[in-house]
């Protein structure tokens, strides 16, 4: 597979991005703290894709800087991202969505799922120790409004891009389609702008996200190719937003095409 070269400028960018914010964030600025919040989770998309790609020592390295340093411990991801959210999407243990009928209540299910729910190993903390003690050095207005920019990054830039709905279960609590089919696949993703290279970037990738479950291992320059593939053979079921009003009516009202 060719090399991403894209998402390799996205991750040299993301980590000066970091390395700058956290620095101003020294001074007590409210503004960069929230800069350096959105930087973790572009390092999270990095550590994401590369877990998507195949399993060479690089790849787990990058994810490694990416993910267990900060965030989000590899072994943990790979279960429950690869192969509980896409195997098994909106399945009961698929926790990486929003949940609630307001913005306080998916917040609430959001913080209560990702980090009360999970059984995270100690030594997850341990490899975390210097990142903790970056962060204890700012004030804790600052660590909390990192954490804040982190998970709403993650539900409005990420989750946001499954369609909101509770009709995809059965009785049994089970799918009513095929998990791994594309029809279903495309009836509860969508896509974002997806041939917006600052979209991309700013999104980390997540904003083309029926795109990403259909093609999880594609490079990020090659999002928008990809994306017109589904348009033109699944026009019934592809759906993308592409204009601002369409763009209100999801955030605001959870409206989809």
């Amino acid at each position: 597979m060719s090399i991403d070269y894209v998402l390799y400028i996205h991750f040299i960018l993301y980590c000066f991005t970091f390395y700058k914010s956290y620095n101003i964030s020294l001074n007590g600025s409210v503004l960069y703290s929230i800069i350096c919040g959105w930087s973790l989770f572009g390092l999270l998309s990095v550590g994401h894709d590369k877990l998507h790609k195949s399993k060479t020592r690089f790849n787990r390295i990058v994810a490694f800087c990416c993910l267990d340093l900060f965030t989000f411990n590899s072994t943990e991801w790979i279960y429950y991202h690869n192969k509980i959210h896409h195997c098994n999407l909106k399945s009961k243990e698929d926790f990486m969505g929003l949940h609630g009928d307001t913005f306080i209540s998916e917040f609430y299910n959001l913080i209560y799922t990702h980090i009360f729910r999970k059984n995270t190993e100690r030594y997850t903390h341990i490899v975390r120790i210097p990142y903790y003690i970056l962060l204890f050095r700012l004030r804790w207005y600052q660590i909390i409004l990192i954490y804040i920019t982190l998970f709403s990054c993650a539900a409005y830039f990420t989750y946001i891009t499954h369609i909101h709905n509770d009709n995809c279960f059965n009785d049994n609590g089970n799918n009513n389609n095929d998990n791994n089919d594309i029809i279903y696949i495309l009836n509860n993703t969508i896509d974002i702008y997806p041939n917006s290279y600052i979209c991309v970037f700013l999104m980390g990738g997540f904003n083309a996200h029926a795109t990403h479950h259909c093609f999880p291992t594609c490079n990020r320059s090659n999002i928008y190719e990809k994306s017109l593939i589904l348009k033109n053979k699944y026009p019934n079921n592809y759906k993308c937003i592409n204009n601002i009003v369409d763009l209100y009516k999801l955030y605001w009202n959870r409206e989809i095409l």
